[in-house]
C-alpha cells in the first residue's frame, strides 16, 4: 500500500464525516477500506495469505485517525 492509497481513503472518509455520518462509522469504513487495499496490494506483491493479512493489519495501523476525525 502506498501513502497515496491511505490519503485517498482518509479523504473519502473525511467527507463522509462532514456529511453528518457518525464518526465511528467513518473510522470503521476507513479501516475496512485500508484492510482491503492492503490485502490486495499484498496479493499483487505475490505474498501468501498470511503475508497479505499482515499487510492489511499494517494498513489499518498506519491510518491517521486525526485526519479522519477532521483534526
Amino acid at each position: 500500500m502506498t501513502q497515496g492509497d491511505i490519503s485517498t481513503t482518509e479523504l473519502t472518509t473525511k467527507s463522509a464525516v462532514s456529511a453528518g455520518q457518525p464518526l465511528a462509522q467513518a473510522v470503521r469504513d476507513a479501516c475496512v477500506r485500508a484492510a482491503i487495499d492492503g490485502y490486495e496490494q499484498g496479493g499483487l506483491s505475490g505474498l501468501c495469505a498470511e503475508g497479505r493479512f499482515d499487510m492489511a493489519i499494517d494498513a489499518i495501523r498506519s491510518l491517521h485517525l486525526g485526519r479522519i476525525a477532521g483534526d
